[in-house]
């Protein structure tokens, strides 16, 4: 218990669980995850192939273009520029006048 920093009580009951199933004990997170990300492989690909093509191109631009290519999508910035950030690892700019 002093290794890990926990109350005795805590250690105790996990060395319990851990003889009665042979396992670690661990805690589901009971958080949301969130909503699954609108973006799927195609869409990726599609920005892929935009950012080839125009390597300057602004997140503006890219919204624009994946809603004109594909029907019925609809993207907020700040979710773009997460995905692209986040999941893309790629960084857009804004423009500036």
């Amino acid at each position: 218990a002093r290794e890990l920093n926990v109350k005795y009580r805590t250690a105790l009951n996990w060395w319990h669980i851990y003889e009665e199933t042979e396992g670690v004990p661990y805690k589901n997170s009971g958080k949301n995850s969130g909503l699954k990300s609108s973006f799927t492989t195609e869409h990726n690909e599609y920005i892929t192939k935009l950012l080839d093509n125009d390597p300057q191109i602004f997140a503006d631009d890219i919204i624009n273009s994946l809603t004109e290519q594909f029907e019925g999508f609809t993207i907020s910035k700040s979710q773009t520029n997460n995905h692209l950030r986040n999941t893309m690892l790629i960084t857009a700019k804004k423009p500036t006048f």
